[in-house]
This record gives C-alpha cells, sequence and structure tokens, in this order.
C-alpha cells in the first residue's frame, strides 16, 4: 500500500509571509508617527504664530525681547533691522543701536588716526606712515563776496591744492607728495559807495604736502 508523502511546505510560506507582512506594516506605522509627531509640532508653531500675529506680534522664540510664549513686539523688529541697516546691533536694555566691542575699538583708533592693537586693547601709532605737512601759504586773492572764494578754490585745485579736508595738519595721508589747501578769509573797509561804507573780503590759502 502506497502513502503520499507530507510536503508542509505551502503552510510554512503562508506563516512566513504573515510574519513579513506584520514587520512590514510596524515599520511603516513607526514611520506615519514620527511623521504625525513633526506635523503636531508644525502645527504647534503656527497656531503660536497666530496668535502672536493677533496681538500685533511675530513669532521669534528665543529673540532678543521675546515673551514667554515666543512673541515679539513689532517695535524690536523695526530696531533690530534699523540697526542692522547701521551696522549695529540692538541692544534691548538701552532701547539704542550699539557697535559690538572691538568695532568700536577700531572705529575710535581710527578716529585718532591710528590702528587698533587687539593683544594690548590700545590704538597704536602707524609705523612709517605719512601725514600732511604745512609747506607755506598759498597766492592770495582779491574778492567781494564768497562767489569768489569758489572760484579762487577751483584755480588752486587746477593748481594741484585741492581743499583740504578738514584740519590736515599731522593728519595721516594716503598719497605721499600731494597736496592740498586750506582757505582763510580776512574782510576790512576799502571804500564807500552812494556814502556808504564798502567792505572788500580778501582771501588767502595755506599749503599742505604729503611728505
Amino acid at each position: 500500500m502506497m502513502f503520499a508523502p507530507f510536503i508542509p511546505h505551502a503552510q510554512e510560506r503562508a506563516a512566513g509571509g504573515a510574519v513579513d507582512t506584520q514587520m512590514t506594516w510596524s515599520a511603516l506605522s513607526t514611520q506615519i508617527n514620527g511623521v504625525s509627531v513633526k506635523a503636531d509640532a508644525v502645527n504647534s508653531r503656527v497656531d503660536q504664530a497666530v496668535v502672536c500675529g493677533r496681538l500685533g506680534k511675530v513669532y521669534a522664540p528665543g529673540a532678543t525681547g521675546a515673551d514667554a510664549n515666543g512673541c515679539l513686539s513689532a517695535q524690536y523688529v523695526n530696531s533690530i533691522v534699523n540697526c542692522g541697516n547701521q551696522g549695529r546691533i540692538y541692544n534691548s536694555a538701552s532701547n539704542s543701536c550699539v557697535i559690538p566691542g572691538e568695532i568700536a575699538s577700531i572705529i575710535a583708533c581710527g578716529n585718532q588716526q591710528k590702528v587698533y592693537q587687539a593683544s594690548t586693547n590700545s590704538c597704536v601709532e602707524v609705523a612709517g606712515g605719512t601725514r600732511w605737512v604745512e609747506v607755506g601759504p598759498g597766492p592770495a586773492a582779491a574778492g567781494s563776496d564768497y562767489g569768489q572764494l569758489g572760484r579762487y578754490k577751483q584755480r588752486l585745485a587746477g593748481m594741484g591744492y585741492p581743499e583740504c579736508s578738514g584740519r590736515p595738519l599731522g593728519v595721516i595721508c594716503p598719497t605721499k607728495n600731494a597736496y592740498c589747501a586750506t582757505f582763510q578769509s580776512e574782510s576790512r573797509t576799502c571804500g564807500t559807495t552812494g556814502g556808504s561804507e564798502r567792505t572788500c573780503t580778501t582771501y588767502s590759502s595755506t599749503a599742505y604736502r604729503c611728505n
């Protein structure tokens, strides 16, 4: 008598397929839960932004001036932007624009015609720098009004003596052997016109060279 052999393969494959399917759905469920958590966090921030917006504020958690809910008054935003446009940062404590420490020192030293040395936190002279020195008076020009002073300045500029910027003596200058001039005026009575005294103004200049 012959018997057919027992073959369990189909049942085992079915069981294995169920396990694989269960693992796939588990992994997918985990990913879905992760996305859901992130979506909830985004929704929370959007909701808070709406709350701040209704108060006339913006949502900026952690920003200077923000309250416990992360709402920042629009005045702070404007102040931050305005200070940024000036190359400064906004200090809410003093409600003002301030220059970061070393930048302020660099500017202060520059105003003294010096450079800032961070290692000593001090202003130091520029070694070997050229400076403006006075070389004598320029030619005089007579006139009675400031319109003539303008022509006098143009005349000297054409001769290589443009008007100096501020008080140049001792100030560092960029181009050796360059010249500039400062201008002075002196008023005096120089006669009468129709019985009234006439005033004349004499202009003079002082020449400087970058030495």
